[in-house]
């Protein structure tokens, strides 16, 4: 019997896992380490465009962002009260 990998507990072993629960590699033919991995990558590609535009802007890198490397915030935090 075919012995299944041990699940990674990173991000992107976390994404694989969602992709392949999801059949989401289906429609694309494309193992779902290698769609995680592009997903991945896309994000990368977003952040450096944000810290360009805030460089751009002369704001400072990351702050109005750390919010989202935390995690998630309660609306009412959101909103100051």
């Amino acid at each position: 019997m075919r012995q299944l990998p041990e699940p990674r507990h990173t991000f992107i072993g976390e994404l694989e896992q969602v992709i392949n629960k999801y059949s989401q590699e289906n429609q694309s033919n494309t193992p779902d380490f290698i769609l995680a991995g592009y997903l991945e990558d896309c994000l990368n590609a977003y952040n450096r465009a944000l810290q360009a535009r805030e460089k751009w802007y002369g704001r400072p890198i990351g702050s109005e962002y750390k919010h989202i490397a935390d995690g998630p915030i309660e609306p009412d935090a959101r909103e100051g009260r």
